[in-house]
């Protein structure tokens, strides 16, 4: 019992550990400043948007977004929405620990606050749902031809060689996580049905050597009266032999 109830805070830090890092490389989609700013001045693209109807920059920016005036407020838009799933998750997770520590610290729990661990863990992966979205939609390429992608010089060129294989990498660790995590989530209820029987057989056997110790106190008692019954007995019978 003592084993599994230490597994449970060990199982929800890795949980954590897995929602922090698919949200840090969800918001990695917005770190690309600085080489999107090189591909504008090579179009004469100013970052008010004006002369910026290039196929090709549209197509850079599909996969590593816009970076033009106004578009850093979209970009926080998106980071909050990330967030506010990770904080909400990681609100559960901690609820559904303490809830399974009290059950284990207090004798008498209600049927309630017995299965609050439970629904904290499915709110849990409920809330985990957009990171799925996320993993699913993450983009990898640019929707151009090489000889498009590789038109600029050989530094410009590396580097995007690099931003696309670093997006690749991305979505790879997206939908590992996503996976991971929701294994994750199954081995949590696991755990908790595990610990729920373990306190079932616990308070089953106190429960039985409760009513031993009753049965046997009951005895002794019967035993005590049958014995004071008998010693009255003997005594009401000598005096009735003194008397005569």
């Amino acid at each position: 019992m003592k084993l599994l109830i230490c597994l449970l805070p060990i199982l929800v830090i890795a949980e954590l550990a897995i929602l922090i890092i698919c949200f840090v490389f969800y918001i990695k989609q917005f770190s690309f400043e600085s080489y999107m700013e090189q591909l504008y001045e090579k179009f004469n693209c100013d970052l008010d948007g004006s002369g910026c109807s290039n196929i090709v920059i549209e197509k850079f920016e599909d996969l590593f977004n816009d970076y033009k005036e106004m578009s850093g407020l979209d970009h926080l838009i998106y980071k909050v929405l990330g967030f506010i799933p990770l904080l909400i998750i990681f609100i559960f997770l901690i609820s559904s620990t303490i809830g399974c520590l009290c059950q284990k610290c207090r004798k008498n729990c209600c049927k309630c606050q017995k299965k609050c661990s439970y629904m904290y863990i499915i709110a849990a992966i409920v809330f985990s749902v957009p990171y799925i979205v996320f993993a699913h939609y993450a983009k990898n390429k640019i929707d151009l031809t090489d000889e498009e992608i590789y038109q600029f010089d050989d530094d410009f060129n590396q580097k995007t060689k690099k931003n696309l294989k670093f997006m690749k990498t991305r979505k790879i660790i997206l939908i590992a996580g996503v996976i991971i995590l929701y294994a994750m989530y199954v081995a949590h209820i696991i755990l908790l049905c595990m610990i729920k029987k373990k306190k079932t057989i616990e308070e089953d056997n106190n429960t039985n050597i409760v009513n031993i110790d009753n049965e046997g106190n009951g005895d002794a008692v019967r035993v005590n009266n049958n014995a004071y019954g008998h010693d009255n007995n003997l005594n009401t019978n000598s005096n009735r032999i003194e008397e005569k």
